[in-house]
This record gives C-alpha cells, sequence and structure tokens, in this order.
C-alpha cells in the first residue's frame, strides 16, 4: 500500500575528522497529522577515529533519555 504524502529523509553530520557523529531519520505517514517521527542517533571519537560514546535513538516521542554505550581502548587501540 503506497500512501500519498508519505516518505522520509535520513541526514548526516560529520566531525573535522570526517567521522559520522550524527545520523536523523524522519518519516512522514501521508498525510496524518502529526504522524511526523524523527529519531537521532550520535557518537562521539576519540584518538584515531575510535567511537567512545555511542548514543541510540531508542527513546519515545517527547521523551530526551537514551540509551548510551560507552566504549574503551587498551594502550594499543584494542577494545577492553
Amino acid at each position: 500500500m503506497t500512501l500519498p504524502g508519505a516518505g522520509g529523509t535520513t541526514g548526516y553530520a560529520y566531525d573535522a575528522e570526517g567521522n559520522t557523529t550524527d545520523v536523523t531519520r524522519t518519516l512522514k505517514f501521508g498525510g496524518l497529522t502529526g504522524s511526523g517521527w524523527s529519531r537521532t542517533t550520535k557518537a562521539s571519537f576519540g584518538p584515531g577515529g575510535k567511537v567512545v560514546d555511542q548514543f541510540y535513538a531508542d527513546q519515545a516521542n517527547g521523551q530526551t533519555s537514551v540509551t548510551k554505550a560507552t566504549y574503551t581502548y587498551d594502550d594499543r587501540g584494542n577494545p577492553k
């Protein structure tokens, strides 16, 4: 089934080193009022472009809390 006016977009943001820091996905459901759905996944990076923190877009509409994963590495850059 195809709904007229339905669609979606994906936007990306990058840091100075070219790492993807934000991914935002927005969906609209054909002409339904208040049907916009948007989620942003974020990441922060440490030395060598390794992910240090990852924030997952698992919150419900209007909530501000998200799931956060933190990664640590040893002196050789391997995950601990």
